[in-house]
Formats: structure tokens, C-alpha cells, sequence
């Protein structure tokens, strides 16, 4: 996910890890099953955002699904 302000999220779902690119592109990972609890506020709001985008993407196909 790209933001407005050229941060960048990465999700790696073979590694299990978050790619977070910052305002000074700088770089960190995290893994994902503790990343939401690190202390970088503005990654973790960002990562919340990513996650309740993509679960509504998730429901939307399994709506369309049932529709058919």
C-alpha cells in the first residue's frame, strides 16, 4: 500500500513480516504478528488502515460470490 505522503506498507505473507517505508525513507521490518504492537504509531495506524481495507475487500468478493 502506498500513501499520499509516499510511506509505504508491505505485507509478505510467505515471510510473515510488514515492510514499512517512512517519511524519510527509511526501512523496518516488523514481524506481522507483533507489528501492531511496536511503538511506531504512525506504521501502526497505517497498518490498521491496510487491514480494514482489506477485509472489506474480502467480504465484498465473498458477497459477489453468494450472489452468484
Amino acid at each position: 500500500m502506498i500513501f499520499t505522503d509516499h510511506t509505504q506498507l508491505i505485507l509478505s505473507s510467505d515471510d510473515k513480516l510488514v515492510l514499512y517505508i517512512g517519511k524519510n525513507n527509511e526501512r523496518t521490518v516488523y514481524p506481522l504478528l507483533t507489528a501492531l504492537e511496536d511503538e511506531d504509531v504512525e506504521m501502526s495506524k497505517r497498518l490498521k488502515y491496510t487491514r480494514e481495507i482489506l477485509a472489506h475487500m474480502m467480504i465484498s468478493q465473498q458477497q459477489k460470490e453468494k450472489k452468484l
